[in-house]
């Protein structure tokens, strides 16, 4: 609802989805902007796990539309940006709109 939110008060309309298929897979948010997909997990921990990236690397075999990028949120204060999928804090999540 925040991304929601934060998207209209830019001016801009929808484009927020999740993603869950019959076999319990899911991403929880993806966001569709011009043709492409950004795929974000969220998480609550403050510590990072590889198993956070896991339905990241597989949604493109799960979706048609193109995922070009891919961003796990979470509450530690580690942050990369230097692979195929971002790590950010919360307080970086504007990066992501």
């Amino acid at each position: 609802m925040e991304m929601m939110k934060h998207r209209y008060n830019q001016g801009k309309d929808g484009g927020v989805f999740f993603y869950r298929d019959s076999n319990q897979n899911e991403v929880d948010v993806l966001l569709k902007q011009e043709g492409e997909i950004t795929a974000v997990e969220v998480k609550s921990s403050m510590t990072y796990h590889p198993s956070f990236e896991k339905t990241l690397r597989q949604l493109q075999d799960w979706i048609k539309t193109p995922v070009t990028k891919r961003a796990v949120v979470y509450a530690g204060d580690f942050e990369n940006n230097g692979s195929d999928i971002k790590l950010l804090n919360y307080n970086s999540l504007n990066e992501l709109f």
